[in-house]
């Protein structure tokens, strides 16, 4: 083989032609294998987002949810991973075994869903009984609720505070 005048290819010649056919006889079954396997990894990973989510959310129903914040993102991380499982069951090129294991799983998700429609949050049965007025135990219940979704969306204390006295503002104007 006889590199070209810009030395970024060879010469069109019957041994090029035959070194190219070469490689492609080894490298297309390689390819092959490489997205089958991709495609494979890709549809099972809603079925590990969803165990995850369960598992996650299970803990919360044991420690109890710290507020509607916390209960509502559960709900919103649960509904999106039964979602995914049944996209899951939707797609054509996904093995039948695959599709069976997002069904499990997703049957799983219904009770856990109502389940935590039904849970009182924490707060509530913290602040029951206590010297706090029922105005107090609302604002407090905003706060606590406001921390929780600001929380991972702000960088420092500081910023943290701002988010929730805007946030609790914005409320009181309502």
């Amino acid at each position: 083989m006889i590199p070209n005048g810009r030395r970024d290819d060879f010469q069109d010649s019957e041994m090029k032609t035959d070194f190219v056919r070469g490689v492609e006889k080894i490298a297309h079954p390689i390819e092959k294998k490489a997205y089958q396997d991709s495609n494979r990894k890709n549809a099972v990973k809603p079925i590990e987002n969803a165990k995850q989510t369960v598992i996650k959310v299970n803990k919360q129903l044991e420690s109890g949810f710290v507020g509607d914040g916390a209960k509502k993102e559960a709900l919103t991380a649960l509904r999106v991973a039964d979602q995914g499982l049944t996209d899951i069951q939707k797609k054509r090129n996904v093995s039948d075994a695959v599709k069976e294991k997002a069904e499990a799983e997703s049957e799983k998700l219904k009770p856990l869903i109502s389940e935590v429609k039904e849970a009182e949050p924490n707060i509530d049965g913290a602040l029951e009984g206590s010297a706090f007025s029922k105005k107090d135990k609302e604002t407090i219940r905003k706060v606590l609720d406001a921390v929780y979704e600001l929380y991972d969306k702000t960088s420092g204390r500081d910023e943290l505070i701002d988010r929730v006295l805007q946030k609790l503002k914005r409320t009181n104007k309502s």
